[in-house]
């Protein structure tokens, strides 16, 4: 345990000294309320997903169907050159989506990824992938 405060003491102090504007001004003034800020929304995202939603919610989907779609989105992160938050974003939206929603047919799996990704791309990347290619990318996957 002393271990942990010892490595999330130095988390903090590294973060602070990141905290740093370009023309040399000390910014981490609200370090502590940013960090507060950041902690309440992880929480708050985490409380959308059931972690436990394909025995409560899905009849039709498995474990090992949503590992396939994960897997191809490591494909396409890899083959288009996506951001790291683009891949999560994506995975977190599959993962609320089928929280709230029995997907009925496992035809709508590939189609909801396409979804997924297509929007986490428009949220996070500079230029975002077009809808074709994500397409053409998804043809008999």
């Amino acid at each position: 345990k002393n271990e942990q405060n010892q490595q999330n003491d130095l988390l903090q102090t590294r973060l602070k000294q990141l905290c740093v504007s370009r023309n040399g001004d000390r910014a981490y003034e609200y370090f502590d309320d940013i960090m507060k800020c950041f902690k309440e929304r992880e929480e708050e995202y985490f409380s959308f997903v059931d972690s436990n939603y394909m025995e409560n919610v899905q009849t039709v989907l498995t474990w090992r169907m949503r590992k396939i779609l994960i897997d191809w989105f490591y494909d396409l992160q890899r083959d288009l050159g996506l951001n790291d938050e683009t891949l999560f974003a994506a995975i977190h939206f599959v993962d609320i989506f089928l929280t709230a929603t029995d997907l009925e047919k496992r035809s709508l799996l590939q189609l909801l990824g396409v979804s997924c990704i297509l929007t986490a791309s428009k949220t996070y990347e500079i230029i975002p992938q077009q809808i074709d290619e994500l397409i053409y990318l998804s043809n008999d996957q």
